[in-house]
């Protein structure tokens, strides 16, 4: 529901003081061998929802800038089908 609703999130977060240039992050399909994660600022929030596939979190503030010491577990990732 969060990329629903992107355009109108950014939208209030600014309204209320945030910093247009927040980073912000996408993360569509978490905990799964296909996740992906789309970072940007908070002005870019609604186009980098929009074409994210679902489900999506959406991340904002400071902690996006840690996205790669983070993500230690893509590399244990193993695509198999069974």
């Amino acid at each position: 529901m969060g990329t629903m609703k992107a355009a109108e999130i950014s939208a209030q977060l600014i309204a209320h003081g945030r910093d247009s240039a927040t980073p912000v992050a996408v993360i569509s399909r978490g905990t799964r061998d296909d996740q992906q994660t789309i970072t940007g600022t908070l002005q870019q929030l609604e186009h980098l929802a929009k074409d994210a596939p679902m489900p999506a979190l959406l991340v904002v503030g400071e902690v996006v800038q840690l996205h790669q010491q983070l993500a230690w577990f893509q590399q244990y990732i193993i695509r198999r089908r069974v």
